[in-house]
């Protein structure tokens, strides 16, 4: 049913934030099994983007052609949170293969759909990640400049993924102390 579909995807969804990977795939994949079998596009686009942000972790560029696909479908459902969702995990999969340019286009596309929704979640989400985008660049005051912006509306998840950032640039600076000391105030909430 389209119900057990939207369910299991959000469980999925939510067991990968809680670290729970074997769920999110075994959920994920049921719900786009049951979103095909139902042609529920939005389910589908969904399914998809979870699977593709699990398959970043650990293969970034097999995981765009999922990411892609769940744009696809995000697009064509009009699931605009899903096509914001997606396009930022593009963004992320695109930074860890070190496409940065491409990586900001689709973060700023993403973040075009976010911030007139009110999205703060995927607003902060967009800072942290071009700040990764810069930061391999060389230019790490910038990358300061916009990790501290995302972590000003950031909420849990983001403010650890922010404070490790900023923790990088106190190693970068010399100050590895600092760095210790910011990360261990974050590590609760990471």
């Amino acid at each position: 049913s389209p119900l057990r579909a939207g369910a299991l995807f959000w469980r999925g969804y939510l067991a990968f934030f809680a670290g729970d990977y074997e769920r999110t795939r075994a959920d994920e994949t049921e719900a786009l099994e049951l979103a095909r079998d139902l042609s529920d596009t939005a389910t589908e686009a969904r399914a998809l983007n979870a699977l593709g942000l699990l398959e970043s972790q650990s293969d970034p560029g097999a995981s765009l052609s999922m990411l892609e696909r769940a744009c696809e479908l995000a697009r064509t459902a009009s699931h605009q949170w899903c096509l914001a969702e997606a396009t930022q995990n593009v963004g992320w999969s695109l930074i860890q293969v070190g496409r940065y340019d491409d990586a900001r286009a689709a973060l700023d596309a993403s973040f075009e759909i976010a911030r007139p929704n009110g999205w703060r979640e995927l607003e902060s989400w967009h800072w942290l990640m071009v700040g990764h985008a810069i930061y391999p660049t060389g230019e790490l005051e910038e990358a300061r400049t916009v990790w501290e912006r995302g972590l000003r509306g950031a909420g849990d998840a983001q403010e650890g993924f922010a404070k490790w950032a900023l923790g990088l640039l106190d190693v970068d600076a010399g100050a590895p102390a600092e760095a210790y000391e910011r990360l261990s105030r974050a590590r609760g909430r990471m």
